[in-house]
Protein backbone atom coordinates (compact mmCIF):
# COMPACT_ATOMS: atom_id res chain seq x y z
CA UNK A 1 0.00 0.00 0.00
CA UNK A 2 0.96 3.56 -0.64
CA UNK A 3 0.22 7.20 0.20
CA UNK A 4 -0.23 9.94 -2.39
CA UNK A 5 -0.65 13.62 -1.59
CA UNK A 6 -3.32 15.54 -3.48
CA UNK A 7 -2.70 19.16 -4.79
CA UNK A 8 -5.55 20.32 -2.73
CA UNK A 9 -4.30 18.49 0.42
CA UNK A 10 -1.16 19.84 0.55
CA UNK A 11 -0.67 21.00 4.12
CA UNK A 12 -2.44 18.94 5.74
CA UNK A 13 -2.46 15.15 6.88
CA UNK A 14 -4.31 13.51 4.16
CA UNK A 15 -3.30 11.24 2.04
CA UNK A 16 -5.09 8.77 -1.04
CA UNK A 17 -4.66 5.36 -0.25
CA UNK A 18 -3.69 3.12 -3.09
CA UNK A 19 -2.15 -0.73 -3.84
CA UNK A 20 1.24 -0.97 -4.32
CA UNK A 21 0.82 -1.44 -8.12
CA UNK A 22 -0.86 2.02 -8.23
CA UNK A 23 -3.48 0.75 -9.76
CA UNK A 24 -6.57 1.14 -7.38
CA UNK A 25 -7.92 3.56 -4.37
CA UNK A 26 -8.50 1.95 -1.34
CA UNK A 27 -9.52 5.52 0.32
CA UNK A 28 -7.78 8.50 2.02
CA UNK A 29 -6.46 8.76 5.64
CA UNK A 30 -5.56 11.60 7.94
CA UNK A 31 -6.24 13.51 11.02
CA UNK A 32 -9.80 14.12 12.07
CA UNK A 33 -9.08 17.60 12.25
CA UNK A 34 -7.60 17.74 8.70
CA UNK A 35 -10.71 15.98 7.50
CA UNK A 36 -13.46 18.06 9.47
CA UNK A 37 -10.90 20.91 7.58
CA UNK A 38 -11.77 19.75 4.54
CA UNK A 39 -15.08 18.81 4.46
CA UNK A 40 -14.37 15.26 4.50
CA UNK A 41 -16.20 14.43 7.41
CA UNK A 42 -19.09 16.62 8.66
CA UNK A 43 -19.02 15.86 12.17
CA UNK A 44 -17.08 13.52 14.57
CA UNK A 45 -16.43 12.97 18.40
CA UNK A 46 -13.07 11.92 18.64
CA UNK A 47 -9.94 13.92 19.50
CA UNK A 48 -8.78 15.69 16.45
CA UNK A 49 -5.34 14.50 16.56
CA UNK A 50 -7.19 10.93 16.05
CA UNK A 51 -6.26 9.49 12.20
CA UNK A 52 -8.86 8.23 10.33
CA UNK A 53 -9.17 6.25 7.03
CA UNK A 54 -12.12 6.31 5.08
CA UNK A 55 -12.62 3.80 2.57
CA UNK A 56 -13.44 4.10 -0.91
CA UNK A 57 -17.40 3.32 -1.48
CA UNK A 58 -18.36 -0.01 -2.47
CA UNK A 59 -15.01 -1.55 -1.43
CA UNK A 60 -16.21 -3.80 1.24
CA UNK A 61 -13.35 -2.26 3.97
CA UNK A 62 -14.92 -0.69 6.83
CA UNK A 63 -13.97 2.87 7.93
CA UNK A 64 -11.75 3.04 10.94
CA UNK A 65 -10.09 5.43 13.50
CA UNK A 66 -6.38 5.05 14.95
CA UNK A 67 -3.86 6.78 16.95
CA UNK A 68 -1.21 6.58 14.38
CA UNK A 69 -1.75 6.43 10.81
CA UNK A 70 -0.74 2.74 10.64
CA UNK A 71 -2.88 1.79 13.00
CA UNK A 72 -5.87 3.40 11.18
CA UNK A 73 -4.83 1.29 7.57
CA UNK A 74 -3.72 -2.05 9.34
CA UNK A 75 -6.97 -3.89 8.40
CA UNK A 76 -5.97 -2.94 4.92
CA UNK A 77 -3.19 -5.79 4.23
Amino acid sequence: MKFLKRKEFENTTIRKVVNDEKTEVLGVVGTVGDMLKVGLLEYCDFDRDVWCFLSKKGSGMNDRFGHTREEATAHIG
